[in-house]
């Protein structure tokens, strides 16, 4: 279990293309920004709820990446 009592259910991995971070969302209502917070990801793996700013460009990686 991790914060809040809930399992880890790691979601989908999205990278930033401006900063280059790789962020990841591991369970329900963790929302988590990249360094430039330019996008932000929320949900593991029960949804992918996503935030960004306009100019944003982000890649959403594969199980392979």
């Amino acid at each position: 279990m991790n914060e809040g009592g809930y399992t880890n259910n790691s979601g989908p991995r999205v990278k930033c293309l401006k900063c280059l971070d790789i962020i990841q969302s591991l369970y329900r209502h963790d929302f988590k920004w990249c360094a430039c917070q330019s996008i932000a990801v929320d949900g593991g793996s029960d949804y992918l709820k996503m935030s960004s700013k306009p100019d944003a460009k982000y890649e959403i990686l594969d199980d392979e990446s």
